[in-house]
């Protein structure tokens, strides 16, 4: 006897987002393993379609840089930042001389 995917998915606390990657094919295998009836397939791919429009119409927000995690932060993660933030370094930089660079680079 197959179970419902409402009622699985509600008991598991478990949403059809989690699978907007996988393939219908995938996922009702998925759930034929677990003995669940899965969505239809145009309700699958609806949530596909809707996940898909959500992250186009989201902004990318700049990751704010501030002192105390940089210093948290590892030195060769802080020389890839400074060098995407096209900061030109020589090699001989400390970890405080880089995050120095970093914030005001950033206040600029």
């Amino acid at each position: 006897m197959k179970i419902e995917w409402k009622d699985f998915a509600s008991r598991r606390k478990i949403d059809i987002n989690m699978f907007k990657d996988w393939s219908y094919e995938k996922y009702a295998e998925w759930c034929d393993t677990r003995n669940v009836v899965p969505v239809p397939k145009e309700s699958f791919e609806a949530v596909k379609q809707i996940v898909a429009v959500v992250k186009q119409e989201l902004p990318e927000i700049p990751p704010t840089i501030d002192e105390k995690h940089l210093k948290k932060m590892k030195k060769t993660e802080i020389i890839r930042l400074c060098k995407d933030s096209q900061i030109v370094l020589d090699g001989n930089e400390t970890k405080a001389k880089l995050i120095v660079l970093l914030l005001n680079k950033d206040s600029n």
